[in-house]
């Protein structure tokens, strides 16, 4: 029994990974550094005095300024985190929107409005509800839609590890060997 044990750890360490992320610098502590920016007619910068953590955050003033990246696919049903922080600053104006725009591998985009973006200081927006079953997220576009300034960090995407199914057979018959090898020994 105590091999069991010591299988079954063994097993569970084999099969468990780390979470991915497939945001790169999604903290901004490396600048703008893998995003693309289109400051349109308002302007995109790096803030290193207003943070949700860290040193930096990004601030997008203007209603067509913007930030977007782009990663491998991602199956939507494995994301496990998709949010961001943002913060406005000043006074939360009537109307003021910004939106988050979710892009497929099919061509297909799903547009997320953010009202009253952190009123009340750093607020965490949880974007999982905005996904679409079935598909693969391939981009994020997050604008800015008011001529006050929004910062924004924290912008994380995160998976579980889907183990493919060749691994997983490997890994059984690897382990009923040693089961087997175990037990014979044993007696």
């Amino acid at each position: 029994m105590k091999h069991m044990k010591h299988l079954t750890a063994a097993a569970a360490l084999v099969m468990a990974s780390t979470a991915q992320a497939s945001i790169t610098n999604g903290s901004f502590e490396e600048g703008l550094t893998g995003w693309t920016v289109d400051a349109g007619t308002g302007s995109v910068s790096v803030s290193t005095t207003t943070a949700y953590s860290g040193a930096a955050s990004v601030a997008l003033t203007g209603s067509d300024a913007s930030i977007s990246q782009v990663f491998d696919a991602i199956e939507v049903d494995a994301i496990t985190e998709l949010s961001l922080y943002g913060m406005s600053e000043g006074v939360d104006f009537p109307g003021v929107v910004d939106a988050v725009l979710l892009s497929y591998a099919d061509g297909s985009t799903d547009l997320t409005s953010i009202v009253g973006l952190g009123d009340e200081g750093w607020t965490q927006y949880d974007l999982r509800s905005s996904l679409t079953a079935g598909k693969a997220l391939i981009g994020i576009t997050i604008y800015g839609t008011s001529d006050q300034t929004n910062y924004l960090d924290a912008v994380t995407v995160s998976t579980s590890p889907v183990p493919e199914p060749g691994s997983l057979a490997l890994t059984a018959v690897g382990l009923l060997g040693l089961g087997l090898l175990l037990k014979r020994r044993h007696h």
